[in-house]
């Protein structure tokens, strides 16, 4: 393969693998969104369920960052 060819796929691939990281992002802020908010409306909102909904978010977040860290990114 030619040069400029070599250079356009690995630009290609570095694209993909950089959305899927976006995606990935995404994903995760949706699932932890929608837990924060199940679990908020089943206290009944208020503080209490806006706290734990917030504390659900972070923790669910945060944990999911630290899997994709722990898969993913030590070979990189």
């Amino acid at each position: 393969m030619d040069e400029p060819a070599r250079l356009g796929a690995d630009s290609i691939a570095d694209a993909v693998y950089w959305l899927g990281n976006i995606a990935y992002l995404l994903v995760t802020l949706a699932v932890a969104g929608a837990l924060a908010n199940a679990i908020g409306t089943a206290l009944g909102g208020g503080y209490p369920g806006t706290g734990l909904g917030v504390l659900t978010f972070v923790a669910v977040f945060l944990g999911a960052m630290r899997l994709y860290f722990a898969l993913f990114m030590q070979n990189a």
